[in-house]
């Protein structure tokens, strides 16, 4: 039994494998395997936009990014204030990992202003192996998915999970 909320299929296989193929002297987040791996889950969620992001001094910084080419307002190097990024909301508790529908949010002010349109928002905490928070691994979309499920919280879970341990990230 794992501990994930789902059983794994092709797609968690292949972004494993994408992961697990980075040699140990690569530099993560230049590595194209990096970005097929986010490129497999965006269009497997049938998301807009997929990333992960960095929280380091105060700042949220995009370091992969891969996204729809209508959607080109998120940039790998990008950074704000991480207090500004729904990514620390998430992580604080603040707002739920999966929001089908994110308009109401929105809406309510319960979500730090944004230009980006987000209608479904997914994200999860990229926990390194001494517990420090790294940053997040999210997917958006424009559009509300009403199809997205726990399922697909799970898979985002799961990429998180191998990309601090893979990668062995560092603060």
């Amino acid at each position: 039994m794992n501990d994930l909320a789902y059983e794994p299929d092709d797609i968690d296989v292949r972004i494993a494998e994408l992961l697990m193929a980075i040699p140990d002297e690569a530099e993560p987040f230049e590595h194209p395997k990096v970005q097929q791996a986010l490129h497999v889950l965006r269009t497997h969620l049938n998301m807009d936009v997929a990333f992960m992001s960095q929280f380091k001094h105060g700042r949220r910084t995009y370091r992969v990014v891969d996204s729809s080419p209508q959607y080109s307002a998120v940039q790998a190097g990008h950074s704000d204030p991480v207090e500004e990024s729904w990514c620390l909301h998430v992580v604080e508790g603040r707002l739920p990992r999966l929001l089908r529908d994110a308009r109401p949010y929105v809406r309510a002010k319960a979500v730090p202003p944004t230009a980006l349109q987000i209608g479904t928002h997914l994200s999860t905490p990229v926990v390194l192996r001494n517990g420090k928070v790294y940053g997040t691994l999210c997917c958006f979309s424009a559009d509300v998915k009403a199809d997205v499920s726990p399922k697909e919280l799970g898979r985002l879970r799961l990429t998180a999970q191998l990309l601090a341990d893979e990668l062995r990230l560092n603060v």
